[in-house]
């Protein structure tokens, strides 16, 4: 809700670019939207309690990378089975603006908790659902998430596979013989 979807919106307006210049683009872009962003009117509660704050928007992500290849879930595991919610403080604007422009050099400049349940209510704010934008002029939306219990199916590249299996063996205690 907010901030990432009123980015989206701009972004639709413009050419694609491909690769890297896509990107680039694609933070400058939301370099703007920052500029004009407002706190929106959002409750969150996280497993049952609440997190409080002004906010410009939230993200709610399994995955690490999300936008224009931007590392906000850098705790995200999609094996997990958690939800990692990703607040932008209206405070931390000038900052967040500043981290665009090397996402990869250093953490964002957000707040973020992991989640099995998260409830959102919003009023007056476009959000939206992967990359599909709605905009919301009057109702009041409330969003329920969670993640199941058992996934039907969770893709894992070979390379973290390996990765796990390397740190599980160095983490087993070793027999004396």
């Amino acid at each position: 809700m907010g901030l990432f979807p009123e980015y989206l919106v701009s972004a639709a307006e413009e050419d694609k670019l491909e690769g890297a210049e896509n990107l680039l683009r694609g933070r400058k872009l939301l370099q703007k939207a920052l500029k004009k962003a407002k706190p929106v009117e959002l409750e969150i509660t996280i497993d049952g309690k609440a997190l409080k704050g002004d906010f410009l928007g939230v993200e709610v992500l399994n995955i690490t990378f999300t936008g224009p290849g931007l590392p906000l879930g850098q705790r995200a595991d999609a094996t997990d089975r958690k939800l990692d919610v990703v607040c932008f403080e209206a405070k931390a604007s000038e900052d967040l603006a500043k981290w665009l422009d090397a996402p990869l050099e250093s953490p964002p400049p957000v707040v973020s908790r992991k989640a099995s349940e998260v409830l959102i209510t919003w009023r007056h704010v476009a959000h939206r659902l992967d990359d599909k934008t709605f905009t919301n002029e009057e109702a009041i939306q409330t969003a329920e998430l969670s993640c199941e219990k058992k996934p039907a199916a969770v893709l894992i590249p070979k390379r973290l596979v390996a990765q796990k299996n390397h740190e599980r063996k160095a983490a087993e205690p070793v027999a004396n013989k």
